[in-house]
């Protein structure tokens, strides 16, 4: 099949704000066979094995960021997301988040993503990589749980979360309703 050009692109004369507002994550095993509901090129619901949810993970204001990037090489796209986002003061509470993050990963997860402009996007789940299987699928996983309690009074106390979803689309937006 080949691929062309469709469409161009028009330029939105609206403000816009850079950041994150909110973030969900899943685990990838809970959300159930047939995902997500894709509409033209938006997701429109999610379908949860039974009595599963997403959770709210909260940060400090102005420390999130979601970040898509494509390359190319031979011909072949690669889509590397990352999602990073900065929580404060180091303690049992926020030592057993980053755990269970980690331990996440194996099988992965999925997260929707807020931005400052109101829009969710989804990350570590795409329509060329549906499956609930690992091997098959591209979730979401940790790249790097970096803490520390800082030298100074001054200096943050905390750790930036990083989680990484490769792929070869970029994320959809999401216009339903998370299930929390």
């Amino acid at each position: 099949m080949i691929l062309l050009l469709t469409a161009g692109f028009t330029k939105v004369c609206t403000p816009r704000s850079g950041g994150i507002k909110t973030i969900w994550l899943a685990n990838r095993t809970e959300i159930a066979t047939g995902g997500f509901t894709l509409v033209g090129s938006e997701y429109t619901a999610v379908t949860m094995e039974a009595t599963k949810v997403f959770y709210k993970f909260e940060f400090d204001q102005d420390t999130a960021e979601f970040r898509p990037v494509v390359t190319s090489e031979n011909n072949s796209t690669l889509v590397t997301t990352e999602v990073e986002f900065f929580q404060s003061k180091l303690s049992t509470l926020m030592r057993d988040a980053l755990q269970e993050m980690a331990d996440a990963s194996i099988c992965g997860m999925v997260a929707i993503v807020e931005d400052n402009n109101l829009n969710k996007w989804v990350v570590g789940y795409s329509e060329n990589h549906k499956s609930k299987i690992d091997e098959e699928g591209r979730p979401l996983k940790v790249s790097e749980l970096s803490g520390g309690s800082g030298k100074l009074f001054t200096d943050l106390n905390g750790s930036t979360n990083t989680l990484v979803a490769t792929n070869n689309e970029l994320p959809r937006i999401f216009t339903g309703t998370v299930p929390v």
